[in-house]
């Protein structure tokens, strides 16, 4: 793990709380129930290591959309696949109007993913004052280490990943399942990223 001076950890940890703070809301009227996300824990890694987060063999299904803008990269929004599954269950037999196919499963998986990395981007966006627009946003549904190798800017000695993790659980349940949102950025625009947050502390 890369080592981020702790006034940028708290930085970024704040920017991230702030998105996941504007998602809860979307995701409510999504899913039809209140959602509650806890404050995300926040790690700076090398791209080779990201396995090393997730267990081995262990199927994530997310979404996948390109960064474009001021700020060049790729972000990540990734849940474990049978955890996402069981939440999707819990709000179903809330709201039994209709079976839930494994496609539709999919689409809903998907399109939480969606509403969680595009709100991180809108509100990132919005604190350092820089543009940020999200591509449209493709499934990713494999193992971590495929999905990375497959879909990631692929050069490990020049990228990094911003790993951004909370748990969402659904009201009256205790019942929680653990978000992954990964911001994967080149040497220099992580540079960009972290000058631009830093601008909005100086005097």
């Amino acid at each position: 793990m890369i080592q981020l001076a702790e006034n940028d950890k708290n930085i970024l940890k704040e920017v991230g709380s702030i998105g996941m703070g504007h998602a809860s809301t979307a995701l409510a009227q999504l899913l039809n129930t209140k959602i509650n996300i806890s404050l995300p824990e926040i790690k700076l890694i090398k791209i080779q290591d990201i396995s090393n987060f997730f267990p081995e063999g262990e199927i994530l299904l997310g979404v996948v959309l390109k960064v474009l803008g001021d700020i060049n990269g790729k972000i990540f929004y990734l849940f474990k696949k049978a955890e996402a599954y069981k939440l999707i269950d819990l709000i179903h037999n809330k709201n039994p109007s209709e079976s839930l196919t494994e496609e539709m499963k999919v689409s809903i998986i998907k399109e939480v993913s969606n509403i969680m990395s595009g709100s991180y981007l809108n509100a990132l966006s919005k604190f350092i004052s820089l543009t940020l627009l999200p591509s449209i946003p493709h499934l990713a549904m494999d193992t971590a280490a495929s999905i990375f190798d497959l879909a990631s800017m692929s050069d490990e000695e020049t990228t990094s990943l911003i790993l951004i993790q909370s748990k969402l659980s659904m009201q009256d349940t205790d019942y929680s399942i653990l978000g992954s949102m990964v911001l994967e950025l080149r040497q220099d625009q992580l540079t960009h990223l972290m000058e631009s947050v830093k601008k909005k502390y100086s005097p």
